[in-house]
């Protein structure tokens, strides 16, 4: 019973993780394209590898009644192989999702003329022999120095 109760819960959370991937894939796949597509390829892949093990494990002791017991490692070897090449198949694919090229960001383009940030226009301004601040007019030639901070001086 503790182990049924253990299985149980293990592939119910197994589930509820991959669905909510294929929800999340599902949601994501305009931003994220192909990436999101693999993603959600995988997702399905490993969802059905775990629908195929609770199959299996339900239907695994009338098969063995019906085919014979001297037929069980058969069936065991078949299982095997399909679980296993569904588990390969999904991860591979979760694989390639991550390692998919997306598409570029695109910056949200803002209507109508936009203006340069101040912090950019003052050093071109200073370029052009025009102030680089409001109110601030560079010292003329042979004029001392304002008080306050001033620049470090060469060593």
């Amino acid at each position: 019973m503790v182990i049924v109760l253990t299985t149980g819960i293990i592939v119910l959370v197994q589930g509820s993780v991959l669905v909510t991937g294929i929800v999340l894939t599902v949601a994501k796949r305009r931003q994220q394209g192909r990436g999101a597509m693999l993603g959600l390829a995988g997702c399905l892949v490993l969802l059905l590898e775990v629908v195929f093990g609770v199959v299996r494990s339900l239907t695994f002791s009338s098969l063995v009644d019906s085919m014979g017991i001297s037929s069980a490692n058969t069936i065991i070897l078949v299982e095997t192989a399909v679980s296993s090449l569904l588990s390969a198949v999904g991860i591979g694919l979760l694989i390639m999702a991550v390692v998919a090229r997306r598409p570029p960001l695109q910056q949200p383009a803002a209507p109508g003329w936009q203006q340069q940030p101040a912090w950019q226009q003052y050093p071109q301004q200073a370029e052009q022999g025009q102030p680089s601040a409001p109110g601030w007019q560079p010292p003329q030639q042979g004029e001392p120095p304002t008080p306050g901070w001033q620049p470090p001086q060469g060593r």
